[in-house]
């Protein structure tokens, strides 16, 4: 009496495992993960005027975990050498000011036409850029500083 009911039993489970091998892909390595693509957003450039012991600020948002880059794009006049350098920094913004010396954090008190600073958003957030005179001003510079984050 044991025996019908065990082969029906085995002939149900038999069917049962092509139905569900049926749903699989076998291209794809289950065991994989998938890499999602970052997505480079640029903001629009950030222009203004630095004037001797000036600075300028400018706040963004990020929605995404990523880096973040600031790059000196223009400075004009600039020196025949082109050696005029600034300062740029990036930094957390609290609804009213750029706060750079706290953590997190990053500045570079020498960033020329070409050069800036990198850093990591660890989270969505409002970030800011600040742009200020090291003393090296002697007469106000335009400046052109583009920010993007992936």
């Amino acid at each position: 009496m044991r025996v019908p009911f065990l082969r029906a039993a085995a002939g149900v489970l038999l069917l049962a495992v092509p139905v569900v091998l049926a749903g699989c892909d076998r291209t794809q390595d289950p065991l994989t993960p998938t890499t999602p693509v970052a997505v480079e957003v640029s903001e629009p450039d950030f222009t203004g005027t630095l004037t001797i012991n000036g600075g300028a600020t400018r706040n963004f948002t990020v929605s995404n975990i990523g880096i973040i880059t600031i790059t000196i794009a223009d400075l004009q006049p600039n020196r025949s050498d082109a050696s005029l350098s600034i300062g740029v920094g990036l930094g957390i913004w609290n609804g009213t000011s750029c706060q750079l010396f706290g953590a997190p954090s990053l500045f570079n008190d020498n960033a020329g036409v070409g050069s800036g600073i990198a850093g990591y958003a660890n989270g969505a957030g409002e970030f800011c850029v600040r742009v200020y005179d090291v003393g090296q001003l002697t007469e106000p510079v335009a400046f052109t500083v583009g920010i993007k984050h992936y």
